[in-house]
């Protein structure tokens, strides 16, 4: 198996995600002709076959492209968001929704993430009193981002709601200004939102984490047992994003500054500087964005769980002093190293 899959590989089962979102738009467009330009998808090779087609993140990200210029409507990404976790199209969907809580939930996507949420992996980690869960671009899709956290977001917590019987006490942060649309917002996700913040966050209080849905029952394991045997079929299991993330991510846990350089993660992934290099620019990023964000992701996590210093985060991540961090902070953010603690 290879170490990480391109937006070009196919991956994504055609009668999951894709035919839901054709159902749910298929009133704007009966032929389903607008919503497949470009994907070089056929609405019969989907429907009418034994074997259906095996998509890529591109050509599911042109799909939901294609839906949002279609419908031209503010609540497009908040109604796919309703439907992407709360349907059984498949093993992987069907252990989601018969997770025993929260945590085991969350282990879920992060485990299947190719299956269940192919745009976007999710992180996660709590400290004694609060739960934080973060969405990061998993296609490159720059374009798409926004629309692409709110259907994340509303997909969690509107499966949230569906398994608690209840709406929990979210916390939501995006990194952007407040949309026009903000009645939306308030609508699928909560009146508790922050925008203009570091990074796009959710937070929820630790209880929830393990308060008990359902026990674990055989056809969940079963499910299961189904989920890892399609998961082993597929070409890798984390795309290059991911994976140049988690090779930053060890550098900067260990304190081995030779990760801060792209010729190190070049070789540790078994490639060349220039290969990497072009790989990136496929997706719209490059090492040194991955980089910045993979220490704000670190930054909130050192200061939250380990309660570090900032000049101790500083260190931790790099930097040769404070007053780089805060430079580097403020030119990535916008906002200083102490304003972290805010989310």
């Amino acid at each position: 198996m290879c170490q990480w899959y391109t937006s070009q590989s196919p991956l994504i089962p055609s009668q999951g995600i894709p035919l839901n979102l054709l159902d749910l738009f298929q009133s704007y467009d009966p032929t389903c002709h607008h919503l497949l330009r470009s994907t070089k998808l056929f609405l019969s090779d989907i429907i009418n076959t034994d074997t259906p087609p095996v998509i890529s993140t591109h050509q599911l990200v042109t799909l939901i492209g294609n839906a949002t210029n279609l419908t031209n409507t503010p609540d497009t990404a908040f109604l796919i968001g309703q439907r992407f976790f709360n349907s059984d199209s498949g093993p992987a969907n069907a252990v989601l929704l018969n997770s025993p809580n929260l945590y085991i939930a969350l282990e879920t996507l992060q485990r299947f993430q190719p299956l269940l949420s192919p745009l976007m992996t999710l992180k996660f980690f709590h400290d004694e009193q609060d739960c934080f869960i973060f969405w990061r671009d998993d296609s490159g899709s720059h374009k798409l981002n926004t629309k692409l956290v709110e259907i994340m977001t509303v997909a969690l917590v509107s499966y949230c709601k569906r398994q608690f019987g209840q709406h929990p006490p979210w916390k939501i942060y995006f990194n952007y200004r407040a949309p026009n649309h903000l009645e939306q917002y308030w609508l699928h996700i909560g009146e508790n939102l922050y925008f203009n913040t570091a990074i796009c966050a959710m937070r929820i209080p630790k209880e929830y984490l393990f308060k008990q849905w359902r026990e674990e029952s055989l056809s969940y394991t079963l499910r299961k047992t189904q989920a890892e045997a399609q998961l082993s079929l597929l070409p890798a299991q984390q795309s290059l994003i991911s994976r140049v993330n988690c090779v930053i991510a060890t550098g900067l846990q260990t304190g081995d500054k030779r990760y801060m350089q792209l010729e190190t993660v070049a070789e540790a992934l078994k490639i060349s500087s220039a290969t990497l290099k072009r790989h990136l620019k496929f997706y719209n990023t490059s090492y040194q964005k991955l980089l910045d964000q993979e220490r704000l992701y670190q930054a909130v996590y050192l200061m939250h769980k380990e309660k570090l210093t900032q000049s101790a985060i500083a260190e931790k991540l790099g930097f040769h002093d404070n007053s780089s961090y805060r430079r580097s902070l403020k030119r990535l953010t916008g906002i200083l190293p102490s304003e972290l603690g805010l989310i």
